[in-house]
């Protein structure tokens, strides 16, 4: 029998310690070990090459939609040539920072918008020409191969992003399914009340993006037929299911569907890819879903005209909410469990759970074993928000973001000079939100207190004009992966960037500094307790 692999980072590899040691966010590993459900079969069905990276290069887009995240400095051809150099943000993210020959792949942001609950970030983006396809057709048993790629439209929604959205995640009652929808059976179906306040809220903004992206594809690029794309992480996959019901009701042309919504054409290929999703209502609504889903591939002709990748996190436990005790069950039929940085098949007959023993091949490497609902896509996403964050502050505010178990490091915009306060190391929750209230206050604190060289940076016509401050995109300035000193006509955030970057690799040095020094000590008394030892046989 084989073992449950390890969700501890392993000792002897220090990218996963790292990783350990400057993970702030929850990632909800204890709901998973309260609630999630361990299924008796063992996955070693690995998903094929050209599926996972196509669901990865989805994963992208979801990540940036993070309302913590601002879109408009993603999707700008000067900050993405940046950004996703080697050391910043983007530099795992190959669809929207990679480059093939020089050359990143267009991408056009559409509309960027918010819903009235809670805020919720949402966007719509177009992939004019993409490297990778919004689904794939099975070949037998030698694996797959991409179809023949069309013009994508992104519709992404955030995750939980802030108090007001954790609150209507809480509100878990099974409410009425609103909808202008008749249907028969429809006086049984059940969902998630707080994600449809929060859906119904963002709905309308929502859908005149994708209208408004449709409208472009066909008036700039002239292209009639499309692949939509519907993601997002957590929250936001609950409100991309209620998202695509929609627009299937109204595909369909069934009897009262919503004019809000879209009209999708036949040719129209859907996917929704959604990761550490939630369940979204009861079993009566799940059923119809699955049905509509049916009918739109019926009258369509072929099964890629509605491609689901629901994917479920290793030790994730935001798939587990809301618990079938309260009446819940998935919406999928055919998800995916993600463990170790791979994809693999979940048999339809265990969608009932979220938690698997999983046997990877032996050549396989494996990241991010811990797991967690932050580790989809085969990448760190709170690393990717902890540099957003930090980035955009620094440039609203004159001081930096301050991360859990590294000095604070508090700059002038005029000056480079710092001042060091370490940091206790993050424990408990309440420890976090005194440390976010500290870090408000003395933000508020400093950029009063300097607001006169912040007048003085911006006031400078050539290093940023109130006009260009406003709506000028970051300038890269020909910057690469070079070295700091060759860094010096670079702008001030791009310096204060690699600061931070040079201040966190400091922090860890000093700590696996420690621990060498440690084993080493270690390793001298067990020397010294073993020839004493030997001394007296």
């Amino acid at each position: 029998m084989t073992s449950k692999p390890s969700t501890k980072a392993k000792e002897n590899d220090p990218e996963e310690a790292r990783i350990a040691h400057f993970e702030t966010e929850e990632n909800f590993r204890w709901i998973s070990s309260l609630l999630a459900t361990t299924s008796s079969v063992e996955l070693d069905e690995l998903v094929p090459t050209a599926t996972q990276e196509a669901i990865y290069a989805i994963a992208e887009f979801a990540e940036v939609a993070h309302g913590s995240i601002d879109p408009h400095w993603i999707f700008s051809g000067e900050n993405r040539g940046l950004l996703g150099d080697a050391g910043f943000p983007l530099e795992q993210y190959p669809s929207l920072g990679g480059k093939v020959d020089g050359v990143m792949e267009p991408i056009e942001l559409v509309k960027v918008f918010h819903g009235e609950r809670g805020q919720l970030q949402g966007y719509c983006a177009l992939r004019p020409q993409p490297r990778t396809p919004a689904h794939v057709n099975a070949v037998g048993d030698t694996g797959s191969t991409p179809v023949t790629q069309r013009p994508q439209i992104i519709l992404a929604f955030s995750g939980t992003s802030n108090r007001t959205l954790a609150l209507y995640d809480i509100h878990a009652a099974l409410a009425p399914y609103k909808s202008k929808f008749q249907h028969v059976s429809k006086s049984t179906w059940r969902v998630h009340s707080g994600f449809q306040l929060v859906y119904q809220a963002i709905k309308p903004l929502a859908f005149d993006a994708l209208q408004e992206a449709i409208q472009r594809l066909k008036t700039v690029h002239e292209q009639e037929d499309y692949d939509l794309v519907i993601t997002a992480h957590s929250l936001g996959g609950a409100v991309s299911y209620l998202a695509l019901l929609d627009l299937l009701h109204n595909a369909l042309g069934v009897e009262g569907t919503d004019t809000q919504v879209p009209r999708i054409s036949e040719a129209c290929n859907l996917t929704i890819a959604v990761f550490g999703a939630p369940r979204l209502g009861n079993s009566a609504l799940a059923s119809h879903f699955r049905e509509t889903a049916q009918e739109w591939q019926k009258k369509c002709g072929r099964d890629e005209a509605l491609t689901e990748w629901p994917i479920i996190g290793h030790m994730d436990g935001v798939p587990s909410l809301p618990p079938s005790s309260l009446g819940y069950t998935p919406f999928y039929t055919d998800p995916l469990y993600s463990f170790g940085g791979h994809l693999y098949v979940i048999p339809s007959s265990e969608i009932k759970y979220t938690h698997f023993k999983v046997k990877p091949p032996d050549d396989y490497k494996i990241i991010h074993r811990r797991g967690g609902h932050n580790y989809y896509g085969a990448r760190d996403m709170e690393r990717l928000q902890r540099r957003m964050k930090a980035i955009k502050q620094d440039l609203s505010l004159p001081i930096i973001t301050t991360y859990s178990n590294m000095p604070t490091r508090r700059h002038s915009l005029g000056s480079s000079s710092t001042k060091e306060v370490e940091t206790p190391p993050h424990s408990r929750p309440s420890d976090r939100l005194k440390r976010t209230t500290r870090s408000i206050s003395s933000a508020l604190y400093f950029s009063k207190k300097r607001r006169s060289s912040l007048e003085e940076h911006v006031a400078s016509p050539e290093e940023g004009s109130a006009e260009a401050s406003e709506a000028g995109p970051i300038i890269a300035n020909e910057v690469t992966s070079e070295p700091p000193s060759q860094l010096d006509s670079n702008p001030d955030w791009i310096k204060r960037y690699l600061e931070r970057e040079r201040a966190e690799e400091d922090v860890w040095k000093r700590k696996t500094s420690g621990k060498v020094l440690w084993d080493y000590v270690g390793t001298l008394g067990r020397a010294r307790i073993f020839s004493q030892s030997n001394k007296y046989t």
